[in-house]
């Protein structure tokens, strides 16, 4: 038997917060891996082979974590929306729930012509 897990909406607005944030050091990590990566011909000729490879490689990390805070951003976006969307239908729901009770009450109240 699954066990279910609860979420609530004000959960899910911390967690799209947390990656928007997460977005931005994310932004600060890859603007510090392009100041601090080292030049050319910081290791000599000996390490030529080694910087033909060290660099290529960074470059394709650097890409990669580049691609993070747009993808973070928008999960981000997506998660808040459904959260608000989540309260909305509540709302609704307790609206309606709300018409239903009043509606019984009145039928519960009515009473039938003597006769």
């Amino acid at each position: 038997m699954s066990e279910s897990i609860e979420v609530s909406c004000e959960q899910l607005a911390q967690l799209a917060e947390s990656l928007r944030q997460t977005a931005d050091l994310t932004e600060s990590t890859l603007s510090y891996l392009e100041d601090a990566d080292p030049d050319w011909t910081m290791w000599g000729v000996p390490g030529a082979l080694f910087a033909s490879i060290y660099f290529p490689g960074t470059t394709i990390i650097r890409d990669m974590i580049g691609q993070l805070p747009e993808s973070l951003t928008a999960s981000a976006d997506r998660i808040a929306n459904e959260a608000e969307e989540i309260e909305a239908n509540e709302a609704d729901i307790a609206r309606a729930f709300d018409q239903l009770g009043d509606a019984t009450e009145v039928a519960d109240s009515y009473q039938p012509p003597p006769g």
